[in-house]
């Protein structure tokens, strides 16, 4: 008899700023040097995925970095202020 498979455990995130120090530990850790003169100051997490329906991907789900680079500008900007 095959055994039934295992059911995933859902990830749960309890702390947000926990997640966010791993998340920017990590990217230290593994992080490339970058490319661009400007040197990022930090990372943003945002609260909701980027949707079609918000028109920040197409149906194929590429980036529409225009309407991402409008509708964030603050945020990148702060990204990479010293």
């Amino acid at each position: 008899m095959n055994a039934a498979p295992a059911t995933p455990t859902p990830l749960t995130i309890p702390d947000v700023k926990n997640f966010a120090a791993i998340v920017r530990q990590n990217v230290r850790k593994f992080g490339a040097k970058p490319v661009m003169r400007t040197r990022r100051q930090g990372q943003t997490l945002l609260a909701e995925p980027f949707t079609i329906d918000k028109g920040e991907v197409t149906p194929t789900m590429k980036l529409k970095r225009k309407a991402i680079n409008q509708k964030f500008s603050q945020a990148i900007d702060a990204m990479y202020t010293e």
